[in-house]
């Protein structure tokens, strides 16, 4: 079986290193935490990872990834989503104490309300 894609074969075969492996849908699906098929194929980063593979004499071809590009790709989402959940959590306390400093200035003008009605 021989890689090709839209680009060039040259291209791909430069992507392809001796230690890797190619992978077939399934796998993929798994090591991207259980998407669908359909998700695999709309998602853009992993379409451009994507590459035909085509057995030699014959005009169909198979779709196979480089493992090693997925694994970066998820590890790349991972990160991106640490940082993101890091950002929401620290606008969270941000508003949580926002919104203690109101409840302390409200008990302390009820307070003031109350000292002055004895």
């Amino acid at each position: 079986m021989f890689p090709n894609d839209s680009s060039g074969s040259s291209q791909v075969i430069i992507r392809i290193r001796p230690d890797d492996e190619l992978v077939k849908l399934p796998k993929v699906q798994h090591l991207m935490g259980g998407m669908s098929v359909s998700a695999v194929y709309d998602d853009p980063d992993l379409m451009g990872l994507k590459i035909n593979v085509t057995a030699a004499d014959q005009s169909t071809h198979a779709v196979r990834w480089i493992e090693r590009e997925v694994l970066e790709l998820r590890a790349q989402r991972v990160a991106r989503s640490e940082e993101r959940a890091a950002i929401v959590r620290a606008q969270i306390e941000e508003r949580r104490e926002r919104r203690r400093a109101k409840q302390r200035v409200g008990r302390g003008v009820e307070g003031a309300q109350r000292s002055e009605a004895d």
